[in-house]
């Protein structure tokens, strides 16, 4: 084998060139061999196959849509020798696969314990991860957790496979945030650029000083690659700002150069969250065209200041939106909020005409009618809400009844 031949086998990506003949192949195996393609090959028996395994340890990705002999087998064979093996792609495509591409994930799941706990066949990571995808979308921690416990110690050191856990563990439905990062700092992985945002997402959710640290911690290990990923630095942002951290988001804020109408809302919210409405106004008003929740926010922040030059800058937005467009009621009610909370009745009055009322809005306006001693008004919107076909609740009446 001549030196260029050899240079295809070594790169990074292992991956082979089509024109390599199959004697070729099977010569040249290497430890280091990472993805191998074969979807143009039909002759590769599954012998052949089991060299590959045994010859390939650090393979993560076999593709063979060309291929039709692989038996179930060679396939488990090819999984349990290549541990970090995760993209088996076969011109038949694992039925669990396409269960859950179909969201067909109970039956996904059930065609696992039929056909692998059942029937005590040994499982590929392969297999392990779309039964842990599963789960993750049925929000399944017991059923995920029993299968992570039958696990291998290969299949539980496998990369993916723990991606997959900790996106588990961290499902804020099931309150699993501390036991996620407790799993991280168990497990000796490399996090790829998926984890590392479900990473930032549980410290955003725990949002107390360890998981600061944590983050911190995690952020300040992670690849300058993922600077670009706009997702993960996003992330990365709202964590900071939950926790209070305002002085790393804002330096993280400013080295995103491309910034998008998601980096400014997280931004504009976290300065709002943090009682700093004023830097979320100043913000405002660099965004060139800002969307109907960055400008409900920067309603919020006016009605949090409660102060002339607030309601004075709010007025001058949403008056320019009127004329502009006619807005939907997506945030007219932090319009409305905001009057309430300035005390400006009469524009509160007005807005609350010529919009669609619900209960939340007839609620506030009860409200502002007490607080300002008018008991009179508040049963006229009683009156009007019930010609608005409107079923008062528990709070209504206790808006209403307590004025009477």
């Amino acid at each position: 084998m001549n030196t260029q031949e050899e240079q295809l086998i070594d790169e990074n990506t292992c991956l082979l060139n089509k024109k390599l003949p199959k004697e070729l192949i099977l010569s040249s195996t290497r430890s280091n061999l990472e993805f191998w393609d074969i979807s143009w090959c039909t002759n590769i028996t599954e012998g052949e196959i089991r060299i590959l395994a045994e010859s390939c340890p650090k393979l993560t990705s076999f593709k063979a849509e060309g291929y039709t002999q692989m038996t179930n087998n060679a396939a488990i064979e090819l999984g349990k020798n290549c541990s970090n093996l995760l993209l088996l792609d076969l011109n038949r495509c694992p039925q669990m696969k396409k269960l859950n591409d179909n969201g067909q994930f109970e039956k996904a799941l059930t065609l696992y314990e039929d056909q692998i706990e059942k029937q005590n066949k040994q499982s590929t990571n392969f297999t392990i991860d779309q039964v842990l995808k599963a789960c993750i979308e049925l929000g399944d921690i017991k059923r995920a957790k029993d299968i992570h416990n039958k696990l291998s110690p290969t299949m539980a050191n496998n990369s993916f496979i723990q991606s997959n856990l900790i996106r588990l563990y961290s499902l804020v439905d099931n309150n699993r945030c501390e036991e996620a990062l407790k799993f991280f700092r168990e497990i000796n992985i490399t996090p790829s650029e998926f984890t590392f945002s479900i990473l930032f997402k549980i410290c955003t959710e725990i949002a107390d000083q360890r998981s600061l640290e944590f983050g911190k911690l995690i952020f300040d290990r992670m690849p300058k690659k993922f600077y670009n990923n706009i997702v993960i630095i996003t992330s990365a942002l709202q964590m900071f700002l939950k926790c209070g951290d305002i002085s790393t988001a804002e330096e993280l804020f400013n080295r995103i150069q491309n910034k998008n109408l998601i980096v400014f809302t997280v931004m504009m919210k976290g300065f709002v969250l943090n009682k700093m409405e004023e830097r979320a106004i100043d913000l405002f008003f660099k965004i060139d065209k800002p969307n109907k929740i960055i400008l409900s926010i920067f309603f919020k922040a006016c009605a949090q200041l409660k102060s002339e030059k607030a309601l004075t800058l709010g007025k001058k937005v949403f008056n320019k939106l009127v004329i502009e467009s006619n807005q939907s009621n997506v945030f007219l009610y932090s319009v409305l909020n905001m009057f309430i909370q300035c005390d400006d009745l009469k524009s509160a009055e007005s807005l609350f005409d010529r919009i669609n009322r619900d209960i939340i809005s007839y609620g506030s306006m009860m409200k502002f009618s007490n607080v300002k001693d008018q008991p009179e008004k508040t049963l006229e919107l009683f009156q009007r809400m019930k010609k608005d076909n409107l079923n008062p609740n528990e709070i209504i009446f206790v808006h209403t009844f307590g004025y009477v």
